[in-house]
């Protein structure tokens, strides 16, 4: 197995002080209203009590989904500012998180001790979170910070994810779901935080390739396209791809799945299908992954396109009334510098200011979406062949 040659911490990010490139790139509004939410979440989470398993009663989901996207976003507001508070709170829920029985979405508190845990999508959002935290805060981790941290990857976290070298769960290598995105995607960004740190997390990168070489090359499968409809193919490409994002920084290279020239097709997809799709999940909105993924596979238009899904005068800091449960994860800090503007997105409205009709054909699974204009549709329509969705 060879070994990754991987850069100092912090490594997964754009920029190394990921505090001056976020200031750099506060200038642009859809940032801007981006950091502004974090922020407003972080600020309450600082005065709210972080979830014990005292608190919680029959299934655990959504709450321990909830308590990563805290520790993310509180993660998130520290490299905006610096603020010591959002650093000590997020400490202190991964700390309460350490306390529990166990993680997974579908666990209960009623369940028997003996009963194991398994990584399952809950353990693939706390994998990104911590994932960020370690490699953010690594330069000064003091060592009470650190025992923090290493308590939840002995108890919970690299245990779960070493248990699969040996024990696959159903996700594993599967190309249809995307559970293989949110899971493979987070253990990988979790290994490349601890890569020099545990043996264990250097044989599970090759172990996360392996299994997204089979959910990435899906797209290539079906012409760019989700069998499983917009919703999860959000749901799968929002840890996916920052997984390929966090690697090609960690290494300075370019990581082979991104030769698969269907992933940058697959960015047309959920704007196409939006609100029309075939899938179970109809919920789609640009998160930061669109905009790496678009610069990356020099899809320009790809990303402007789904930066005018967002009002620009849409503000941040009013979004979320009263106590935060899910908090903003704040996705688009980390690709700040590949966010179109909003005077780009105007001068690109102007230019499809005479409708051009298209049509695109999703070859593999037969779905298809016609449409009066590419960008700025007033009338759409969808047809599917004869094919079979799955989802999961």
């Amino acid at each position: 197995m060879p070994t990754l040659k991987l850069k100092k911490h912090p490594r997964l990010f754009a920029k190394s002080d990921m505090t001056a490139y976020l200031q750099e790139h506060l200038g642009n509004p859809y940032v801007k209203r981006e950091a502004d939410a974090v922020l407003a979440d972080a600020d309450k989470l600082v005065r709210q009590k972080p979830i014990t398993w005292d608190d919680i009663e029959g299934p655990l989901y959504p709450t321990s989904h909830q308590i990563a996207s805290q520790v993310e976003n509180l993660v998130g507001a520290w490299a905006l500012t610096r603020d010591p508070r959002y650093r000590k709170a997020a400490f202190k829920r991964v700390e309460a998180l350490t306390g529990f029985a166990r993680l997974s979405c579908e666990a209960n508190t009623n369940q028997p001790p003996e009963q194991e845990d398994w990584f399952c999508l809950t353990y693939g959002w706390h994998a990104v979170a911590i994932g960020y935290m370690h490699d953010m805060f690594s330069p000064d981790l003091t060592d009470e910070e650190d025992a923090i941290i290493m308590a939840l990857l002995d108890k919970h976290l690299m245990k779960r994810a070493e248990q699969c070298l040996t024990n696959p769960p159903w996700w594993v290598n599967a190309g249809w779901t995307n559970w293989n995105g949110v899971c493979a995607g987070g253990m990988g960004i979790l290994a490349l935080s601890f890569y020099d740190r545990l043996p264990a997390a250097r044989k599970l990168v090759p172990f996360v390739d392996k299994s997204l070489d089979a959910y990435l090359g899906s797209y290539s499968t079906n012409g760019g396209g989700c069998p499983e409809g917009t919703g999860y193919y959000n749901y799968g490409m929002q840890f996916a791809i920052p997984y390929l994002n966090c690697w090609e920084s960690a290494t300075g290279r370019k990581h082979p799945a991104m030769k698969l020239k269907e992933l940058g097709t697959s960015l047309n997809f959920p704007m196409d299908f939006h609100r029309i799709t075939f899938g179970d999940n109809d919920g789609w909105g640009p998160t930061g992954y669109h905009f790496w993924l678009a610069e990356r596979m020099n899809q320009p238009v790809a990303a402007l396109k789904a930066a005018s899904f967002w009002k620009v005068d849409a503000d941040g800091k009013s979004a979320r009334k009263g106590r935060v449960v899910d908090a903003n994860r704040g996705t688009l800090l980390y690709v700040a510098g590949h966010v179109p503007t909003p005077k780009e997105v105007e001068a690109f409205r102007k230019k499809h200011a005479e409708k051009k009709p298209v049509a695109r054909v999703y070859k593999g699974m037969g779905w298809g979406s016609i449409a009066d204009d590419d960008a700025f549709p007033t009338l759409r329509m969808t047809v599917r062949g004869n094919t079979t969705a799955q989802a999961g």
